[in-house]
């Protein structure tokens, strides 16, 4: 339309030249762009405006409709469509979600979280109490676990946790039981200048090797405390004569 109202194009060929209807085309004619609904020649619709102009000079502006009762058919088309679409989901996703608990119980052996974390705290204080060191690696033969007694002895520390065991300890053959799958039982070795007996063991889960777990004790210390048996077997052997 011109900044007269007068329709330069319409649907209806014998509307053009005459004057647009519904009265809501004034704003546009004054510069505004907006979205109306009205009555028009053709009947109820919902229109959008916009303003037209050339070198700065608005010159007309330009309606877009819709025939309300096609919007409203669109409107029933989508919200049909959406509610199909929320009842298909609510009918996957609910099987998919007791198929997932059931599987993370599975995985997690029917434990809460509460039980989780009281196995971790009891398993934290068991392995620190021992009087072994004890070192765990992963697959890839990083470590994992490093109780008190083996930082103590080795002179590690907690923030090893993470790293390669040959960068830590270069002789700890774990990799290598790893490789094998052979345990190893009772080796002596030296690491950081402190002689060790030492066990290390394949932990495997459903036959897949999930790293290896190394046990050990000072020498000296397991000397000592032979030489107290061998005495104390002495001592009794005598009482009993």
């Amino acid at each position: 339309m011109d900044m007269e109202g007068t329709r330069y194009t319409h649907p209806n060929k014998d509307l053009i030249g005459l004057k647009f209807t519904g009265g809501d085309e004034v704003e546009a004619l004054k510069g505004r762009s907006y979205i109306s609904k009205a009555v028009g020649i053709s009947g109820p619709s919902i229109r959008g405006f916009s303003p037209i102009f050339i070198d700065g000079v608005q010159v007309g502006a330009v309606s877009v409709g819709m025939f309300q009762e096609n919007v409203d058919s669109l409107l029933e088309t989508n919200r049909n469509a959406l509610l199909y679409t929320m009842l298909m989901s609510i009918i996957i996703a609910i099987p998919s979600a007791f198929a997932l608990s059931y599987n993370i119980k599975r995985t997690i052996f029917g434990l809460e979280p509460v039980d989780i974390a009281m196995l971790l705290t009891q398993r934290e204080i068991m392995i620190n109490s021992v009087k072994e060191g004890i070192i765990f690696t992963n697959k890839e033969d990083k470590i994992e676990l490093i109780n008190d007694r083996a930082c103590e002895m080795l002179g590690l520390r907690k923030d090893d946790v993470g790293k390669h065991v040959k960068e830590i300890i270069p002789t700890s053959r774990m990799d290598d039981v790893r490789k094998s799958g052979i345990d190893e039982y009772n080796e002596q070795q030296k690491i950081n200048g402190v002689t060790i007996i030492t066990n290390r063991m394949v932990v495997k889960y459903n036959e897949n090797i999930l790293g290896v777990v190394a046990t050990f004790s000072e020498k000296e210390e397991l000397q000592r405390l032979a030489e107290e048996l061998t005495n104390s077997k002495s001592y009794a052997s005598v009482m009993y004569r």
